[in-house]
């Protein structure tokens, strides 16, 4: 399915978040669990107009200049599992987030076989002072869901 989070403006030098979480619904039989992936086009938010990316990033946005990414939530389950954030999307406080790039990431791991598998994950921005002002900054994810059998 499509989700669009809309961020609004973002204030300069300040954490953003997300007005909501992406949501991620996850069950399978398979022997040996299965893993939530996660991967995104342009490698943070990025502007055709302004020809600017505020680019993603692992680490605590407050004491990072600019960034971009993703920080876990929450999960739960109804059976088995359990489901687990990985690292870096696991510190789920303060303004830690993980980096969302083109490169294929996990999220969310399940060791064992589960259902009704939940993962939440808010995504966090933060441009600088210089970085150019701009309506169309934007990013596509890719979430992908895996058994392993």
């Amino acid at each position: 399915s499509t989700n669009t989070i809309n961020f609004g403006s973002l204030a300069v030098n300040t954490v953003n978040s997300s007005p909501g979480n992406i949501d991620v619904s996850f069950a399978t039989n398979a022997t040996n669990g299965g893993t939530i992936y996660v991967s995104g086009t342009n490698a943070g938010l990025a502007s055709m107009t302004a020809s600017h990316t505020i680019s993603s990033v692992s680490g605590n946005l407050v004491a990072l200049g600019q960034g971009f990414g993703a920080q876990g939530v929450s999960v739960t389950q109804s059976t088995g599992g359990p489901l687990t954030l990985v690292a870096p999307y696991s510190t789920v406080a303060g303004d830690v987030v993980g980096i969302i790039d083109t490169t294929i990431r996990s999220m969310f791991d399940s060791a064992g076989p589960i259902t009704g598998g939940n993962g939440s994950f808010v995504l966090k921005a933060k441009p600088s002072a210089v970085t150019p002002s701009a309506a169309d900054y934007s990013e596509t994810l890719t979430v992908i869901a895996t058994g392993r059998f």
